[in-house]
């Protein structure tokens, strides 16, 4: 662990966190799971999207440093950042708060569904694109570093050390979802998640530092 930080994954237990669930759902009603595996958080995909968040709250401006991996070329996963709780939203699948009131660097050379740059890895997904140092994604089977810095609504993506991405959110944008990554306040705090979505990326050294 690096000083400073705090360890939010220990290595061998899903101590700290929680799986989204779903209600209502016949037939898309599995969210999937995350397992320990050598160490690491790996991902196993339900039939719907699924959600592995901290339970303890975000501090309002951090850094959050993790170690991901792909485990095959068409792996699909992202990491979310300032939803709110999601067990208090009325969601029927819980995980779609970090979808629609958070935002998500993204997790998928790919780039689905259009191969667009705003839905490839290290994008903030759907509103900003990487630069030209995502040439740094290491291929499946290789551990890959985020750092992703929030100070007030700017967000920056560095991936393996390089600064890839950044972004300046508008609380209230959104006009379908006002309440989306808005910074946490006493009465509406927010927190972090990873995603199930497709394959098993893997995940480790997780930590954060407040600012």
């Amino acid at each position: 662990m690096t000083a400073g930080f705090t360890q939010l994954f220990d290595g061998a237990t899903l101590h700290g966190w929680q799986m989204s669930t779903i209600r209502n759902q016949p037939g898309r009603d599995d969210p999937g799971t995350f397992v320990v595996t050598d160490g690491a958080l790996e991902a196993r995909p339900g039939n719907d999207l699924g959600l592995l968040w901290y339970t303890e709250p975000a501090p309002a401006d951090f850094v959050l440093r993790l170690e991901w991996m792909c485990t095959a070329p068409d792996d699909n996963s992202g990491v979310f950042l300032r939803f709110p709780h999601p067990e208090q939203q009325n969601y029927d699948n819980t995980a779609y708060v970090g979808v629609t009131l958070g935002l998500e660097v993204q997790i998928d050379e790919l780039a689905r569904p259009d191969g667009a740059n705003i839905h490839r890895t290290a994008a903030i997904y759907n509103l900003a694109a990487p630069g030209p140092n995502l040439l740094s994604v290491r291929d499946p089977g290789e551990w890959n570093q985020y750092e992703i810095t929030i100070q007030a609504n700017r967000y920056t993506v560095a991936l393996n050390g390089h600064e890839v991405t950044r972004y300046e959110f508008t609380p209230g944008s959104d006009a379908r979802f006002p309440k989306r990554a808005l910074a946490p306040t006493p009465g509406d705090e927010r927190y972090v998640g990873l995603q199930t979505h497709t394959g098993r990326v893997r995940f480790r050294r997780i930590q954060w530092k407040a600012l």
